[in-house]
């Protein structure tokens, strides 16, 4: 039985850990991608805005796509928590509906919009100000 002393066995565990953590990153990533997709085109398609234009939409559209590709069941979502909760590396990333929460209030009741000056976590901010009932959900 080898050693967990081993250097060469912690060598291997420490790269199948790198390993399994870009593939849970990658794939909390485009689950946040793919909600902020979601959010933004739902905003905009209630507001009256072309989404096929919206420079954030097209930022984040990707995630949708990405996440369809593989079956995101309840299950791999939960080992994928447990996996971030256990992981300091992970644990410490800021998420993305946390970061659009905190910009939305510069978007509350405000009536127009430039777009030429709004980064796609801005347009995501932006739909969770004016839909709220999105921005209590920071997953």
């Amino acid at each position: 039985m080898a050693s967990l002393h081993s250097p060469a066995l912690r060598r291997r565990l420490d790269a199948l850990t790198e390993t399994v953590r870009r593939r849970v990153e990658h794939r909390e990533k485009m689950r946040e991608y793919a909600r902020a997709s979601a959010s933004i085109r739902a905003a905009l398609t209630e507001a009256g805005i072309d989404p096929a234009q919206n420079s954030g939409l097209r930022s984040f559209a990707y995630g949708e796509t990405e996440v369809a590709r593989w079956p995101d069941s309840p299950e791999l979502q939960r080992a994928d928590a447990a996996f971030i909760a256990q992981d300091p590396k992970l644990a410490s990333r800021e998420r993305l509906a946390v970061d659009a929460a905190r910009r939305a209030s510069r978007f509350a009741g405000q009536p127009s919009l430039d777009p030429w000056s709004m980064s796609p976590v801005d347009w995501y901010a932006w739909s969770l100000a004016v839909r709220p009932s999105e921005a209590s959900d920071p997953r």
